[in-house]
Order: C-alpha cells, then structure tokens, then sequence
C-alpha cells in the first residue's frame, strides 16, 4: 500500500505540473479568441485544452479517492508554492 501511495503522488506531481502548463497554453488561447472571436482555430484550441484538463482532474480525483484523500484540486502557478502544497498533503 505504501509503494501504491508512492506512486500515486509521483503521479499527482506530474498531472499537477501538467494543468499548471495548460493553464498558460489556455490563456495564450483565449487571448487569441478574444483578438479574434471568429478564428475557427483557436476556439478549437481553447475546446481542446478544457477536455483534456477535464479529463486530467478527472484521474486525479480518482487517485485521491483510492487513498481516501480529499478530493479537491489546488492549482497554484506558483511552482515552488505548489510542490510545498503537495508535498503538505502527504
């Protein structure tokens, strides 16, 4: 069980710094949207970008509820604020 919980929080880790790029990738987007709202392209970006951070929190909820941990998401753009977070977690 301890190696699981191990792993699992290596994984936590990695998804959290992977939304923390797509929040940037996602501003880039919407501010392309906004200078121009009929880019067909960048509202499929934007699109594209929510379904996967979607998809993401979704197996990171999933994780935190194998080990009965709380199961909120705390996105801090802050990487060293963020890791101590996590790392606070257990």
């Amino acid at each position: 069980m301890k190696h699981d919980l191990r792993i699992d929080s290596r994984r936590m880790d990695f998804l959290q710094r992977v939304l923390e790029g797509m929040a940037d990738d996602a501003d880039e987007a919407e501010g392309r949207l906004r200078n121009n709202p009929t880019d067909f392209a960048a509202g499929r970006r934007v699109e594209t970008i929510y379904a996967l951070a979607n998809q993401i929190l979704d197996g990171m909820h999933a994780l935190r509820a194998r080990h009965k941990r709380h199961a909120m998401i705390y996105v801090v753009r802050d990487e060293p604020a963020a890791r101590a977070y996590r790392q606070s977690l257990g």
